[in-house]
């Protein structure tokens, strides 16, 4: 089980919850890099915008290196 990330005082844990693709809408693409790319998109039920970054994880050390980025931002 993935550790839990902290957010704003909050505590997310991965595990618990799915996001679907289809309750966003995507506006642009913001970039691209080595892991991956990220977009600016909509949350269609609340309007907000937010940063949706798609990443490839092939290994355990990708992976890591993933949930480290997550815990910074």
């Amino acid at each position: 089980m993935a550790n839990p990330l902290q957010m704003s005082g909050v505590v997310i844990n991965p595990t618990d919850f799915k996001l679907k693709k289809n309750d966003y809408r995507v506006i642009r693409a913001l970039g691209h890099g080595s892991f991956g790319s990220a977009f600016l998109v909509t949350e269609i039920a609340s309007g907000k915008q937010l940063v949706w970054k798609r990443m490839t994880i092939v290994s355990k050390e990708d992976r890591r290196m993933a949930l480290s980025e997550a815990e910074i931002l």
